[in-house]
């Protein structure tokens, strides 16, 4: 036992002391004494009286970062442990504690106590030395007078350590005790991400007055693990979650028998909320993207865009706060010596409502040599904000591709993929594969794209990568990424495991016989009768549940067959090798012959096999004398918005509701589309809102959509951006409309009563998930799930919510929520009121047997406001001491 004889000369020991000590000693046999579970460590703190609130114990390791306080016998517990080594240590403001020690769990011996003596000295003293903990050993007397800070009228003491000091005299920040206690741990961590983050007193130097801002550390779940609350004064208080702590320090770990550093950049995401001011500080936002990943979100837009799309800045905008809180977080998560590629410059967004005039369907392009990548607003409206993510770091591998590989990499790239130029395939190239990708994009362009959707899913959800193309998972690694790798989690209790005695690993077969049939006379509408029967490999499972095609034609119009299983009987079965399909073909398609694109084959499990027509044939003719390739057309100044007001009827209530009617007329000469013929996006002069859209009907060449607006839509001017116009032939007529174009933006102003701009609230700490297989005796992957959690709209009601599960395979699945009033105009939910919601999901036969999570939900009013929530935080695994690395030029 170590007793006070031991402390240096400034230090006194009472007699206080020694009965703290005696009481410390009775502990140490009541320990030693008690059972230890294999998943338990029990320490004792020598010197501990229990009177004191402010001591606290802190254990870690590189995936654990906990805090507990003792007993009022000096007593401490911390369960639930997992087998393996952690690090220990005590603090206590005013008292001399002792280094951090190191553990193993299970614990085989007693370990003896954690010393503590109180500081007496009158004079100021501080000792800090290295320990096995990221902040390292400190100690120092109480100040006689604590620091305090005035805050709302309100005196804060503050916390006493060295980098809480620091946080108050470089950033103004007060860290208040209110729910949990911070140690010098958390301090430590929220200091170094402020570094990275924020200039010091760059916060004040705004500021005539000096301002503080207090932040309270919580226990509870916290949607982007922040809450800031901001006052008039330019004050804020500061609520942070606990758990976004544990693995914000890098430390030495083990995984799949690599040594590296293992971090997660979750606590930089949430310090990243508050620098940026949720990302409305557009000053901060520029600073940061501009000093640590080396790109404007700003340009002289006639000069970046004259060797790409020669357009002016009228089509383009900022990037929205959420938009931009996004792309710092992604852009972060790369490896650091990727942060800045010398030839991205620039990072920008088209207005709302605009498609990309060159590639209308893409949600953001990459220019490696024009130096930037723009974003569409489609980009960042998904349901899923994994898809956002992993969208940012596809464009920014483009330029990986372009200006960080040498040939030789990118040559052994394209072997790999077995790839090779074709000059018969729309991209230019095709490979031998049908395996082994991400994703059916992947497959159908070239060895680039190929690239960049191996590179997003590496960050974002590296289990697909690894399962679908694990040579790809370790050229990623090995010659992209330094070595380094990534592992993704998802929130503990948000898991749930599925059993499988057989379960299905197996590709679907290949095509093994198409039979196509167009019945119709020349000209006449058609019925394209198509049959599919795939390979049975070996008896084994390699059937499938559907087969999606692209069919097109040589002018670039396009179509979607859903081919559907059916078993030898002609009945319709869940998972067959036999398929059918008939599609109707209007008599104006273009004539000729049709190519399929792409075919996706997916079975139940969610295995993916992708297939080209150069590895299967299938021939389609259409014999149409009367084909139609020209697209409609708009004619110009034609454009019109009106305002009216109709009552309808809702759960037997008549209810007043504005119209916005957009009304053009159209040179067309074979027909439009009998349904969804006419399309228009409306945008509002309003921040936070994006575009609207609707289809709408035409009768002979004028096209009308109308826009149904209750008085929980926003006030302001509804601008026209873009129409569009399908006729019978499935060619499409587009008009985009910018401020310094030919024809004014069409506008109509319009006022609600009661508009609603914030997003349906999930309680991030009470969502409940269960699973039980639907055979216990002989479980077979199909397994009934409950999710349970409760959400609450503050105005127009709850639309949707969105939930994406992630299986042990990384392969997501993806449900709306059917939820209560879908699909009325209004909800009857009282507002802010919290309503419980279930939802019953039954997973297939087959499914992969291991944990399972929910990865994300998102949320959605009626006035269309999102909010999303995800539940998996990326952890980075720099090795160390690798060889193979990425060749440089």
């Amino acid at each position: 036992m170590v007793v006070a004889d031991s402390l240096s000369s400034e230090l006194i020991m009472t007699k206080r002391t020694k009965i703290w000590v005696l009481c410390s000693s009775l502990a140490l046999l009541a320990f030693s004494s008690h059972q230890l579970r294999a998943d338990e460590f029990v320490g004792v703190v020598e010197g501990y009286d229990g009177s004191s609130s402010d001591i606290s114990v802190v254990l870690e390791s590189h995936t654990v970062f906990r805090t507990t306080q003792p007993d009022q016998s000096g007593t401490f517990t911390f369960g639930d442990l997992e087998p393996g080594e952690y690090f220990v240590k005590v603090s206590a403001p005013g008292h001399r504690t002792s280094p951090a020690r190191r553990i193993n769990v299970p614990v085989d011996d007693t370990d003896s106590p954690f010393t503590l003596s109180r500081l007496t000295s009158e004079e100021f003293f501080f000792h800090w030395e290295e320990d096995q903990s990221a902040a390292g050993l400190e100690y120092s007397s109480r100040i006689n007078e604590p620091v305090k800070v005035k805050f709302l009228d309100q005196e804060t003491t503050v916390v006493d350590t060295r980098a809480s000091g620091s946080l108050l005299t470089q950033y103004s920040i007060v860290l208040s005790d209110t729910d949990s206690k911070w140690t010098p741990d958390h301090a430590f961590r929220l200091h170094h991400i402020l570094t990275t983050l924020w200039e010091p007193g760059n916060y004040n130097a705004r500021s005539k007055d000096k301002t503080y801002t207090r932040w309270s550390l919580t226990q509870r779940q916290l949607p982007n693990d922040i809450e800031i609350t901001r006052y008039e004064d330019g004050s804020a208080d500061v609520v942070i979650a606990h758990v976004a702590f544990a693995n914000a320090t890098p430390r030495m770990a083990e995984v799949d028998g690599r040594k590296g550093i293992w971090y997660s950049q979750r606590l930089h995401q949430a310090v990243a909320r508050f620098v940026t001011d949720e990302g409305k500080d557009e000053f901060q936002v520029a600073r940061i993207l501009r000093d640590r990943y080396g790109v404007q979100a700003t340009a002289q837009f006639s000069h970046l865009t004259a060797h790409t799309t020669a357009e002016t800045k009228s089509s383009f905008q900022k990037f929205k706060p959420e938009e931009r809180i996004a792309l710092i977080n992604m852009l972060e998560e790369m490896p650091k010596g990727l942060h800045k590629i010398p030839q991205l410059k620039h990072i920008v967004r088209r207005v709302d409502g605009m498609p990309h005039p060159l590639y209308p369907q893409a949600p953001a392009v990459a220019w490696p040599v024009a130096g930037y990548i723009e974003f569409m607003e489609k980009a960042f409206t998904s349901s899923s904000l994994t898809y956002i993510h992993r969208l940012i770091l596809h464009e920014k591998a483009h330029f990986i591709w372009e200006h960080t590989l040498d040939e030789q990499t990118r040559q052994d790239w394209i072997e790999l993929g077995e790839w090779y130029e074709d000059p018969n395939a729309e991209s230019g190239w095709s490979t031998n594969q049908t395996t082994q990708f991400v994703s059916a994009y992947a497959h159908r362009k070239n060895p680039n794209e190929d690239l960049a959707e191996s590179i997003a899913d590496y960050v974002v959800n590296p289990d697909v990568l690894r399962s679908r193309a694990p040579a790809k998972f370790e050229f990623v690694r090995d010659r992209i990424m330094h070595g380094n790798f990534y592992v993704s989690r998802i929130r503990e209790d948000l898991n749930f495991e599925v059993f499988n005695l057989y379960p299905d690993y197996i590709y679907p077969g290949k095509i093994k016989r198409v039979d196509v049939r167009v019945k119709g006379a020349a000209e006449e509408d058609k019925i394209l009768d198509v049959e599919m029967e795939l390979h049975q490999l070996d008896g084994e499972r390699s059937g499938a549940s559907k087969v999606t095609m692209r069919i097109a034609s040589d002018v670039g119009t396009y179509f979607d067959l859903h081919l559907r299983p059916y078993d030898t009987d002609g009945n319709r079965v869940r998972e067959s090798t036999i398929f059918k399909r008939e599609y109707p073909i209007s008599k104006h398609f273009k004539a000729g012959y049709w190519d399929v694109v792409s075919a996706t084959i997916t079975d139940l499990a969610q295995n993916k096999r992708y297939q080209r027509n150069n590895s299967f044939d299938m021939k389609i003719f259409f014999d149409n004398p009367l084909e139609d390739y020209l697209a409609p057309e708009y004619v110009k100044d034609s454009i019109n918005l009106s305002l009216r007001e109709v009552s309808i009827g809702v759960f037997g209530v008549q209810r007043d509701v504005q119209v916005i009617s957009v009304d053009w007329s159209v040179v067309e000469d074979k027909g439009l589309k009998s349904r969804y013929s006419c399309y228009t996006r409306l945008v509002v002069n309003q921040s936070g809102t994006g575009s609207y859209d609707e289809h709408g009907h035409h009768k002979g060449d004028q096209c009308t959509v109308d826009f149904l607006i209750p008085d929980y839509m926003p006030t302001g001017t509804y601008a026209v951006r873009y129409i569009s116009m399908k006729d019978q032939a499935k060619n499409k007529g587009k008009k985009v409309f910018l401020s310094d174009g030919p024809e004014l933006v069409p506008s109509i102003d319009l006022t609600t009563r009661n508009p609603d701009t914030v997003a349906p609230e999930l309680d991030t700490n009470r969502i409940r998930v269960t699973a039980e297989p639907t055979n216990p005796d002989n479980p077979n992957g199909e397994t009934l799930v409950e999710i349970s959690y409760y959400i609450r709209d503050d105005n127009s009601g709850l639309h949707d919510t969105a939930v994406r599960l992630r299986d042990p395979q990384g392969s997501i699945l993806f449900r709306w929520h059917l939820v209560p009033d879908r699909g009325s105009l209004f909800s009857r939910h009282p507002a802010n009121q919290w309503q419980e919601l279930t939802l019953l999901w039954t997973l297939p036969v087959g499914s992969p047997p291991g944990v399972w999570g929910i990865q994300e939900m998102t949320t959605q009013d009626k006035a269309e406001n999102q909010r999303h929530y995800r539940f998996d935080e990326i952890f980075h695994i720099d090795v160390q001491n690798q060889s193979n690395v990425m060749v440089i030029r």
